[in-house]
C-alpha cells in the first residue's frame, strides 16, 4: 500500500509541474475536464522541447547514417494508433518501418508485445527471411522483478485482456516469434551478438529501462541498433531520465526529430 501511495503522489506531483509549467490561455479551456486538461498540457511540453531541442538529446535523421540512398515502401496499418490525436505516435510507426529497411534488418527484437502492433510493422516492412522475436509478460498472474509505473500497470492489464495479435491471421505471422517472461529475469544468452534492431517498449521504469538497455546491448550486433520509446513524454516515466543518464557517461544517443524515438548504434558503427 505505501508503494502505491508513493507512485500515486509521484504522478499527482509530474500532473502538477507539468500543469504549472505547460497552462497557456488554450489550454485553460479544459479546466473542467482535468484528464484531458493534464493530458493536453503535457503532450504540449513534449512539443516544446522536441521544436526547440531544449532539454533533449541531440535530434538526427537515423537515414543520415547510412551511405546510401533509395526508394522504399512502407505497410502501415491504419488503425486506431495511427489515426490517433497525438501525431508523434505516427511518426513513431513510420521511423519503426523504415529502420528495418535502412539496415536490411535480418533479426529483430521487441521488449513489450502487447497487442503486436509494432510487431506486425516490423514483419511487414522487413525481409521475407527476417525473424521478429518479441517479449512480454505471460497472461497469467507473475511476480515483477522491479518496479513499475502505474502506466506499465496499465499496459499490464489490458495486455491481460488480449484475445489475439495484429499479426494473427496474416501473410507474416510465421515471421514473428512470441516470447513470454520479465525481460529483467529474461534469459537473452541465445541471441547475444546476433540482433540488428532491438526496440525497448516494456515497462517505463528507470530500473526496467536500464535493465532493458543493457541487456539490449548485449544481444546487439556489431553496429546494431538500440531503440527507445517514449523518449521525452511528460508522463511518469524514467525513460528520458535513464537515457540522459547514459548519455552522459559517453553512449553516444539521438532522438528522432518529432517523435518519441531516441536511439543509439551499438560500438563499431557511424555512430561511434
Amino acid at each position: 500500500m505505501i508503494v502505491d501511495a508513493k507512485r500515486y503522489l509521484q504522478a499527482g506531483l509530474i500532473a502538477g509541474r507539468n500543469l504549472a509549467i505547460g497552462v497557456n490561455l488554450v489550454s485553460l479551456s479544459l479546466i473542467f475536464r482535468p484528464a484531458r486538461f493534464v493530458d493536453v498540457v503535457s503532450t504540449l511540453l513534449f512539443y516544446f522541447k522536441a521544436l526547440t531541442g531544449h532539454g533533449r538529446l541531440e535530434q538526427r535523421n537515423p537515414q543520415t547514417f547510412f551511405k546510401y540512398s533509395r526508394e522504399y515502401e512502407i505497410l502501415i496499418d491504419t488503425d486506431h494508433y495511427f489515426w490517433g490525436n497525438d501525431p508523434s505516435y505516427t511518426k513513431d510507426i513510420v521511423t519503426l518501418c523504415v529502420l528495418p529497411k535502412l539496415m536490411d534488418a535480418k533479426r529483430i527484437f521487441e521488449i513489450g508485445t502487447l497487442d503486436g502492433f509494432t510487431a506486425e510493422h516490423f514483419a511487414m516492412n522487413s525481409l521475407e527471411s527476417t525473424e521478429v522475436f518479441t517479449l512480454d509478460l505471460p497472461f497469467e498472474g507473475s511476480k515483477l522483478h522491479l518496479n513499475t509505473t502505474l502506466m506499465d500497470d496499465n499496459h499490464r492489464r489490458a495486455h491481460s485482456a488480449v484475445e489475439k495479435y495484429r499479426f494473427d491471421n496474416t501473410s507474416w505471422v510465421s515471421k514473428v516469434h512470441l516470447l513470454f517472461g520479465d525481460s529483467a529475469s529474461y534469459d537473452f544468452s541465445v541471441f547475444y551478438d546476433s540482433i540488428d534492431l532491438f526496440f525497448i517498449d516494456g515497462a517505463h521504469s528507470y530500473e526496467y529501462v536500464k535493465s532493458d538497455t543493457l541487456n539490449a546491448i548485449r544481444c546487439c550486433r556489431d553496429g546494431g541498433m538500440v531503440v527507445w520509446h517514449d523518449y521525452g513524454r511528460m508522463g511518469v516515466n524514467g525513460v528520458t531520465r535513464f537515457l540522459h543518464e547514459f548519455s552522459a557517461n559517453g553512449h553516444r544517443i539521438y532522438s528522432v526529430p518529432g517523435s518519441s524515438l531516441a536511439y543509439h548504434f551499438v560500438s563499431g558503427s557511424a555512430a561511434d
